[in-house]
C-alpha cells in the first residue's frame, strides 16, 4: 500500500460540524462516490488509510475530496493541493498554531484569565451550532 501524494490532510472534524469548501458547507449537500479508494496518511499517527474520494456540486462548481473516518464520528478531509493553495492565498496559511488557538476560541471558558478546553462544552456546541466559524476553504 502506498499513499496517494495528489491529496493533502486538511482537517478532521466531528460528524456535521460545519466546514466550507470553496463557500459550500459540505454537509448541505449529498456526497456523491464512485468509491474510489485513495491511501492517504493519518495527520497524527502516520499510518495508511484507505478513504473514498467524493464529490459535491453546486450550480457553480464541482469540489472534490477525499474523506474518511479516522475514529468513530471523527473525519479526516483531505483536498488537492492546489485547492488549498487556493485558499490559503485568500485566508492566509493554516498553520498548527492557528488551528489549534482556533479551537481553542471556539471551544473554550475563560476562569480566572485561564484557558480551559471544556470537552462536554466542546460536545455540546457540535450539536447545539453545527455552524462554526473558521472552517472554510
Amino acid at each position: 500500500m502506498t499513499e496517494n501524494l495528489d491529496w493533502k490532510f486538511y482537517t478532521s472534524i466531528a460528524d456535521s460540524q460545519y466546514l466550507e469548501i470553496s463557500g459550500i458547507d459540505i454537509w448541505s449537500l449529498k456526497w456523491n462516490t464512485e468509491y474510489e479508494k485513495i491511501i492517504v496518511k493519518d495527520p497524527l499517527y502516520g499510518a495508511l488509510k484507505t478513504f473514498n474520494k467524493y464529490w459535491i456540486k453546486n450550480d457553480n462548481e464541482t469540489i472534490e475530496f477525499v474523506a474518511g473516518e479516522f475514529s468513530n464520528c471523527i473525519w479526516g478531509i483531505y483536498l488537492k493541493p492546489d485547492l488549498i493553495e487556493k485558499h490559503e492565498r485568500k485566508y492566509g496559511k493554516r498553520t498548527k498554531e492557528k488551528v489549534i488557538s482556533d479551537f481553542k476560541k471556539q471551544y473554550s471558558k475563560s476562569d480566572n484569565n485561564k484557558d480551559k478546553f471544556s470537552i462536554l462544552e466542546f460536545i455540546k456546541n457540535l450539536f447545539r451550532n453545527k455552524k462554526t466559524k473558521g472552517n472554510t476553504v
